[in-house]
């Protein structure tokens, strides 16, 4: 952390520092010269040579000069941080992933110059379907395949939100080693202990995936409402099933097999 990431253009502001120093000296050399005449006031108030009013208004003075010399540090405070602002540092150790400004371009309070990645808390953000966030959840081991290799990864946090569009969530995972370079791109892959169906003998009927079962002979159409295109489905189905693996993309719900009793 404390690592200098740019440098703004600080004439001005350094300007307005040497003025503020400037008054600031001007205001101790006052307040100086104020604490002493008081002082040689008194002495000569304790001879009878000068007045009480006159010694009042010396004690008026310096209480003055001391406000004004408060005034001038805090200023010379605010213009010394000013210029400390024309450096920027980062916050943290961090890793820069993107320069959002180019050099000589104007920079205006608040406006962001680069992108940091947390050096420290590399992680994984990555768009899970929801049918799949149990899943991972219980998932014992979990890996990140990409960029850098596959390392292990381990589930932080899932969010509630739920895209409407892609029904997906998203959930955050950290490295339980080395972690990957920031900016890696990748998938994440998990071992689900439950059985799952191909996708390849999955069919669609209506607007519903599933697949067809034989019973007594005759097929039947089971939807499988977590299945979606392209994907492994969950077996949600009884032990003794009987599932069609081939010609099931001509069948139709109680068809009877060929060869079957009625």
């Amino acid at each position: 952390s404390g690592s200098v990431l740019a440098r703004l253009d600080c004439r001005d502001h350094e300007l307005a520092l040497a003025r503020a120093r400037a008054a600031h000296d001007a205001a101790q050399s006052r307040l100086g010269l104020s604490e002493q005449q008081l002082q040689r006031a008194r002495e000569l108030g304790s001879k009878g040579f000068f007045s009480k009013d006159a010694l009042e208004a010396r004690a008026t003075e310096l209480e003055v000069m001391r406000a004004d010399t408060a005034q001038a540090r805090a200023q010379l405070a605010t213009a010394e941080r000013a210029v400390g602002k024309c450096v920027v540092r980062a916050p943290f150790r961090a890793i820069v992933r993107q320069r959002l400004a180019n050099v000589g371009e104007l920079a205006a309070a608040g406006t962001p110059l680069v992108a940091l990645a947390d050096a420290d808390r590399v992680e994984v953000a990555a768009q899970v379907q929801l049918g799949d966030r149990d899943s991972l959840a219980r998932a014992e081991e979990v890996r990140f395949v990409g960029d850098g290799g596959t390392r292990r990864l381990k589930l932080t946090r899932t969010s509630p939100a739920i895209d409407p569009q892609a029904r997906t969530v998203d959930a955050r995972l950290a490295f339980a080693d080395k972690p990957a370079p920031p900016g890696a791109a990748g998938r994440i892959v998990w071992r689900d202990s439950r059985p799952y169906l191909p996708a390849e003998i999955l069919v669609r009927r209506g607007d519903r995936l599933g697949v067809f079962l034989e019973e007594a002979g005759v097929a039947r159409f089971h939807a499988l409402p977590q299945a979606q295109e392209g994907r492994p489905a969950l077996a949600e189905l009884p032990a003794a099933a009987r599932i069609f693996v081939s010609g099931q993309l001509g069948l139709n719900d109680g068809q009877r097999i060929a060869g079957s009793s009625p």
